[in-house]
């Protein structure tokens, strides 16, 4: 019995979590409206729907607790896939804070050229205009700490086009 009990609780510690229904309402909206507000306006970008299908592409990815993005030459369901990831040590973040914590890259796009004045590649990704799908997820992975005894939250949203 001991040992059933111990595998179930490995089993439910290594499974990622999926958002609610109305977390990835919030996440798809925050999404829409950051690639609605895109300056220049984009003539070609392409509506962005929440994906249960890539959702459990970045449950499976986060399940993994690496920081190694996806090889689609291993795997062709990554293929066309853009990702964002966040490492969170301590307390267990929403999907929501880290998603609106990327769209605050914004600031650092210089459209003119093309660049970053600091990090904008998660806001980058997140306007894409060739993807329209999208999915989160986050799992705890306390194989990546670096502090002991503090959790480790690894977070993922995963663009792709359909």
């Amino acid at each position: 019995m001991y040992k059933f009990v111990c595998l179930l609780v490995v089993i439910s510690y290594a499974a990622a979590e999926a958002p609610s229904r109305a977390e990835r309402d919030e996440i798809l909206e925050l999404h829409t409206k950051l690639r609605e507000r895109v300056k220049p306006t984009a003539r070609d970008m392409l509506k962005l729907v929440y994906c249960p299908m890539v959702e459990r592409l970045a449950e499976k990815w986060v399940s993994q607790c690496t920081l190694e993005a996806p090889d689609a030459s291993a795997d062709p369901d990554y293929a066309r896939v853009g990702l964002n990831y966040e490492k969170v040590v301590g307390k267990k973040p929403t999907l929501t804070k880290i998603v609106r914590r990327w769209i605050k890259e914004r600031k650092n796009y210089v459209y003119a050229n093309n660049t970053c004045t600091g990090n904008c590649d998660h806001y980058t990704r997140m306007v894409w205009g060739w993807t329209n799908l999208l999915g989160c997820a986050i799992n705890r992975c306390d194989n990546l700490q670096t502090t002991p005894r503090k959790p480790v939250h690894l977070v993922a949203c995963m663009y792709k086009a359909r």
